[in-house]
């Protein structure tokens, strides 16, 4: 008997890459270059990380998985 409960149709969520914490660290440095007193402080510092490596991935696979089952009805 299996440990192992879990539904196999369901994948678990793909991992952030490399290349993300990149684009992310990047787009940070660009945007604090031209935007120092807004993005450079101790608050949104760490608020710009969280929105680009979480907010928009998790709102990225819900409107695309909500775009894949809508189309396939």
């Amino acid at each position: 008997m299996s440990a192992d409960t879990r539904d196999p149709g369901r994948r678990p969520p793909p991992r952030l890459g490399l290349a993300w914490y990149a684009l992310a660290l990047m787009a940070y440095v660009v945007a604090g270059y031209f935007y120092k007193p807004v993005l450079m402080n101790w608050t949104l510092g760490p608020l710009f990380l969280l929105a680009a490596l979480y907010v928009v991935p998790t709102v990225g696979r819900a409107a695309w998985s909500r775009l894949r089952t809508g189309q396939s009805s």
